[in-house]
């Protein structure tokens, strides 16, 4: 299974000025938690045929400590604009069963 995604995306997290999760850091947000939410726009994307271009959704987190030592909670909410392929595509990659993303990723629709 092949998939590319690009787009824009918008986000903010409870960590002090510049978040260090993407660097495996210690978050920084009260009890050195980070709390994020980011709203993805997909302006060119597709797995395996699947168009993804035009879908819309949001990607919550709770990061307990830096990023590999795990124990995330994660969730995706996916714009009803989209078709029902279009959204299992998208739990595919999210899920990590084509990528590196957790694999306890609750599907909400």
């Amino acid at each position: 299974m092949s998939w590319e995604m690009s787009g824009t995306y918008v986000g903010n997290c409870t960590c002090q000025l510049v978040c260090p999760c993407p660097v495996d850091g210690v978050p920084t947000g009260p009890g050195s938690e980070c709390r994020g939410l980011n709203v993805f726009h997909i302006a060119k994307g597709n797995l395996d045929g699947t168009d993804l271009s035009g879908v819309d959704f949001a990607f919550a987190n709770w990061f307990p400590t830096h990023l590999s030592a795990g124990g995330w909670k994660v969730g995706a909410v996916v714009d009803d604009s989209a078709s029902d392929a279009q959204a299992n595509a998208l739990e595919t990659i999210l899920r990590g069963r084509v990528g590196v993303l957790s694999p306890t990723l609750p599907a909400i629709r």
